[in-house]
C-alpha cells in the first residue's frame, strides 16, 4: 500500500470547534438545505447501474479516461478515507470518527458509552446513552456525504465507462456505505444521489430497494472484475498500476497478482453480509444469495482484508484520540463479554481504571490501576471531561500502545468466517462446517495490524516476547463454562447484576442451534470490534450477545420500552425545511411506520433466529 497527497475536492460547509473534546459537526442536510441557496454544479448524471465491462479493452481509450478524471481520482482516495472518519480528503481523523462511531452505532452496538453529560465546544448535552440531541443524529449520514461526495463524480463521469474495472470499484464501496447508512436510519435518497442529483426535492427510497439495487450491483461488478482477466495485455497493465495508485484499503490495490479477484472476494463479502441480514425476512433469497457468493469466492486469508491502515499509512487510529479527550470509555456489556470468557484482550489491549474510583454510597475505594470498568450503556455519567469532576472519566479505555496501529475495517476476514459458520448452521453451504469457520474467526479476531503485531506479551507457559492474543487463544477456546462475573458499577451509581452470558467458548456438538449461533454471534461481535454498524445489525437481528438493560430508556424519543434497545435512529437534517419535506413526503411512506427509534427496517424482524 502507498501513501500519497491528495488533492481536496470536497467543499462542504464544516463549523471548526475548540482543540480538545470533540463534535466536529458535518451537516447532514446540507445538501437538502432550503434555506441556502443552492445551485447545482454542471456535472454529469449517467447510467451507473451500468459497467460495460466486455467493451472497454482499449489501454489508449483508458489512459486518456483516468488523465480526464485525474483530479476526481485523487479526489476518490479521499472518499475511502471518508469511509472510516475522514473528511475533506484526509486520513481518518478523531473528530470525524467521533461523529460517524462514538457518539452513535459504537453505543447503541454497547461497545462504548459517552462518560460525561455536556460538550461545551458544542453546546450540546447528552444526559444518558439514548438521550440523543438532534445534532447528534446526522454522523454516520455525514461520512457518507463526504464519501459521496468524492465518489459520485467519478461513478457519472462521462468517460468512466472505458475504466470499467475502476467504476465497478468505486461502486461497491459507495453500496457498502450507503447500505450501512440505510441501516441506521432507514429509507433514504439513494437512487438520487447515486446518480449526482444535487437539488431538490428528493425521494427517499425503501431500504429494501436499496438493498436490491446494491445486491444487483455487485453481481455486475463481480462479473467485471472476473472479465478482467480476458482484457488485453496493455489494457489490464494500465489498471494493475493504477488500482495499486488509487486504492489504499487493499495491499497493492487489490491486483498484486495482475488480477482483480481479490475485488470480487470483496464484493462477494459484501454480498455475504447482506445476504445474512436477509435471513428473517426472506430465508430462501437469503441461502441463495450466500452460497452464490461463497462458491465464487469470498475472503479468504487477512492478506484478503478490506481495510484502511493507520500503520502503514502513517496516522494513528482515530477512536484513541477520542478516547484522549475523555469522550468515550468501554461499555459495561463489552467488560462483561471479555470478563466472562476471560479473553486475551483483557492481559494487554485495555487499560485499568486510571485513577481511584470512590464508591459514593460504600465509600469504598477502587485504587488506581486495579481493574478493567465499564459504563452502563443509559448511565447518568458526570457533567464534564475531567477526572476531578467526573469519575467514569477514570474507567477503562483502549491501549493506545497496542491499538494506535489498529485498522480500520472495511471487510474483515474474521467477519467473513463468522457469517460462513452462521450460514453452516443454518444448513446452507458454505465450503465447510460450523464449527471450522467458527473456530477460524476466533484464532482470526486479533484487531491488531496483521504486520504489527506486539512482540512483548506472556505465554500461559511463562514465555516471553510473543504476541499476548495468539499466544492465549488455545487456552481462550478450550474454555468449556463461562467465568461466573457480576457486574459493579465501582462509582456506586447503578446497580451489580450478574453476566446474563451462561455460554462457554469451545464448541460443542451437543450444543442447540439457539446456542451454537449464541456462540457465534458472541465471538463475532468481539471479533469485529470496534465496527459499531454490524455489531448493532447483529443486536438488532439475533438478540446477541446477551446484555445487561439498558437504563433511563425512558429518556429516548419515548417509544422504547424497559429491556428494548434502539432499532434505528430518526431522519437526520430534519430542522432544516426541504429536508423536512422531504421526509415527510417519501422518507416517512418509505419506512412504513413513525419516524421513532422503535421503528423496526425490513430484516429486523421480532421471528424466532431458527
Amino acid at each position: 500500500m502507498k501513501s500519497k497527497h491528495i488533492i481536496v475536492l470536497m467543499t462542504m460547509a464544516l463549523p471548526a470547534l475548540g482543540l480538545q473534546s470533540c463534535l466536529d459537526y458535518d451537516n447532514p442536510g446540507d445538501e437538502f438545505n432550503a434555506t441556502t441557496k443552492n445551485v447545482e454544479k454542471v456535472t454529469a448524471r449517467g447510467a451507473v447501474d451500468s459497467i460495460p465491462y466486455r467493451a472497454a479493452t482499449d489501454a489508449a481509450a483508458a489512459g486518456e479516461a483516468m488523465t480526464a478524471m485525474q483530479d476526481l481520482l485523487d479526489a476518490g482516495v479521499g472518499g475511502q478515507f471518508s469511509m472510516r472518519g475522514g473528511k475533506r480528503g484526509e486520513h481518518p481523523g478523531a473528530h470525524a470518527y467521533q461523529y460517524q462511531y462514538s457518539l452513535g452505532v459504537d453505543n447503541y452496538a454497547e461497545y462504548t458509552v459517552v462518560p460525561h453529560t455536556f460538550f461545551q465546544y458544542s453546546k450540546i448535552r447528552l444526559a444518558s446513552s439514548y438521550a440523543i440531541d438532534q445534532k447528534c443524529y446526522g454522523g454516520a449520514w455525514g461520512s457518507f456525504t463526504e464519501m459521496k461526495t468524492a465518489m459520485v463524480p467519478i461513478l457519472n463521469h462521462s468517460k468512466v465507462n472505458a475504466i470499467p474495472e475502476m467504476k465497478a470499484a468505486y461502486l461497491t464501496l459507495f453500496n457498502q456505505q450507503a447500505v450501512e447508512v440505510a441501516d441506521v436510519y432507514g429509507p433514504m435518497p439513494y437512487r438520487e444521489l447515486k446518480t449526482n442529483l444535487q437539488v431538490g426535492p428528493y425521494t427517499y427510497n425503501k431500504v429494501e430497494d436499496v438493498y436490491n439495487d446494491v445486491l444487483a450491483n455487485l453481481d455486475t461488478a463481480i462479473a467485471c472484475f472476473h472479465y478482467f482477466d480476458q482484457k488485453p495485455a496493455a489494457y489490464k497493465q494500465k489498471l494493475v498500476n493504477e488500482f495499486k495508485t488509487r486504492f489504499l484499503v487493499m495491499n497493492e490495490g487489490g491486483v498484486a497478482d495482475g488480477t482483480m479477484k481479490n475485488w470480487a472476494r470483496y464484493a462477494n463479502s459484501l454480498k455475504l453480509r447482506l445476504a445474512m441480514h436477509l435471513v428473517k425476512s426472506d430465508p430462501a433469497r437469503a441461502q441463495k444469495l450466500a452460497e452464490e457468493a461463497v462458491a465464487d469466492g469470498v475472503i479468504e486469508s487477512v492478506s484478503q482484508e478490506v481495510s484502511i491502515r493507520p500503520g502503514v499509512l502513517g496516522f494513528s487510529n482515530p477512536l484513541c484520540g477520542v478516547e484522549d479527550w475523555g469522550d468515550a470509555r468501554m461499555s459495561a456489556t463489552m467488560e462483561i463479554v471479555l470478563k466472562t470468557f476471560d479473553h486475551p484482550w483483557l492481559k494487554y489491549l485495555f487499560e485499568k481504571n486510571s485513577n481511584q474510583i470512590k464508591n459514593n454510597k460504600t465509600g469504598e475505594i477502587t485504587n488506581t490501576g486495579t481493574r478493567i470498568c465499564g459504563i452502563r450503556t443509559g448511565t447518568h455519567p458526570g457533567e464534564g471531561q475531567g477526572y476531578d469532576e467526573n469519575q467514569y472519566i477514570a474507567f477503562s479505555k483502549l491501549s493506545a500502545q497496542y491499538f494506535s496501529n489498529a485498522p480500520l475495517q472495511i471487510m474483515k476476514y474474521a467477519e467473513v468466517c463468522f457469517l460462513r459458520a452462521e450460514g453452516a448452521l443454518r444448513g446452507w453451504n458454505m465450503g465447510g462446517s460450523a464449527q471450522h469457520f467458527y473456530e477460524l474467526g476466533i484464532r482470526n479476531a486479533n484487531c491488531e495490524d496483521p504486520e504489527m503485531k506486539s512482540m512483548d506479551g506472556e505465554s500461559p507457559a511463562g514465555a516471553s516476547g510473543v504476541n499476548w492474543y495468539d499466544a492465549w487463544i488455545d487456552t481462550y477456546m478450550a474454555q468449556e463454562n463461562p467465568v461466573a462475573y457480576v457486574y459493579k458499577d465501582p462509582t456506586g451509581d447503578t446497580p451489580d447484576a450478574a453476566s446474563p452470558i451462561t455460554i462457554g467458548v469451545k464448541w460443542n456438538d451437543s450444543d442447540s442451534q439457539e446456542t451454537k449461533l449464541e456462540k457465534i454471534i458472541t465471538q463475532k461481535y468481539i471479533a469485529i470490534y470496534p465496527n459499531g454498524f454490524e455489531a448493532w445489525n447483529d443486536l438488532r437481528r439475533t438478540g446477541y450477545p446477551r446484555k445487561l438493560d439498558v437504563l433511563n430508556i425512558d429518556e429516548a424519543d419515548g417509544s422504547l420500552f424497559p429491556g428494548d434497545i434502539m432499532h434505528r435512529l430518526p431522519f437526520p437534517g430534519t430542522q432544516d425545511i426541504a429536508t423536512k419535506q422531504d421526509v415527510d413526503n417519501t422518507g416517512i411512506p418509505a419506512l412504513g411506520g413513525p419516524d421513532k427509534m422503535a421503528t423496526r427496517l425490513f430484516w429486523d424482524k421480532t421471528t424466532s433466529n431458527f
